[in-house]
């Protein structure tokens, strides 16, 4: 994440510590445990799902809450 936060600053970006936050999509539950992202050192939020244009993605890989919408 390191080097994605220094290139973003080279061009005049700047990634947001406290709005972003990630998600590893596996259907595998055992290897979605115990994993960190650091951004400046500091820990990065671990989310199960999230919202992305409109649909809701899960963390194992399932866009079920977009389709249940219809």
């Amino acid at each position: 994440m390191s080097s994605v936060d220094e290139e973003s600053t080279r061009y005049g970006q700047e990634i947001s510590d406290t709005k972003t936050v990630w998600m590893k999509i596996t259907r595998e539950k055992e290897k979605r445990v115990n994993e960190q992202i650091f951004l400046r050192g500091q820990p990065l939020e671990k989310v199960e799902s999230f919202k992305y244009l409109g649909s809701t993605i899960s963390a194992d890989g399932e866009n079920t809450k977009f389709l249940r919408n219809f």
